[in-house]
């Protein structure tokens, strides 16, 4: 019998959230990290702690106080040429390719990545690093984190749109013999740690 757990914790707010529907690689906000920093000491015991190689992600981990390995695979969406704009900028432009890609067709028409070529990527990740330890911390985009939870419940990509994941809150997804759980989800740090 196999038993893996994943923490995914979802990366405090960058500075352009709420500027920006598509974000660039931007830094943490002040107020993000002091929040970050007083969760230190709140996760409890694991055996891998990873970490996207975005910005915020990282900076996360680290007011967090963790040493996490970098992967490249939690990397934030790639929103090709959308990066940096507005949610009304490319609704005006773009009607009917962000439509298209909202609801997961499968194309990624702003030339990044699709939906359902991100749920393929982080699915993937899972997969791999759930054959080599039981417990694992993860830091990274909410997006992602919407990702392993649809992959995990084998829910289509678009669902990702249904799932609130709060910054600097905790995800818990389990799997146990193949089958995928989800413990709790958008979950804010109590006083006391993360339990098992």
């Amino acid at each position: 019998m196999t038993f893996r757990r994943f923490t995914l914790i979802a990366s405090g707010a960058a500075r352009a959230v709420g500027k920006v529907a598509f974000p660039l690689d931007e830094p943490l906000e002040e107020r993000a990290a002091a929040e970050a920093a007083a969760m230190t000491g709140k996760i409890g015991e694991v055996d891998r702690i990873w970490c996207s190689p975005a910005l915020a992600a990282r900076q996360t981990a680290k007011a967090l106080d963790l040493e996490a390995r970098i992967d490249e695979r939690l990397a934030d969406p790639d929103f090709g040429r959308w990066a940096g704009r507005s949610l009304e900028d490319v609704m005006a432009a773009e009607p009917v390719a962000l439509a298209e890609w909202i609801g997961g067709s499968g194309a990624p028409p702003h030339g990044g990545e699709s939906l359902a070529d991100l749920v393929r990527r982080i699915g993937g990740w899972l997969d791999e690093q759930g054959r080599h330890a039981a417990r694992h911390i993860v830091v990274c985009h909410a997006t992602c984190i919407g990702a392993a939870i649809v992959r995990g419940l084998a829910a289509p990509p678009a669902a990702i749109w249904r799932i609130d994941v709060p910054a600097l809150s905790f995800t818990t997804l389990i799997e146990q013999d193949g089958q995928w759980r989800l413990r709790a989800s958008g979950c804010r740090f109590r006083n006391s740690a993360i339990d098992g």
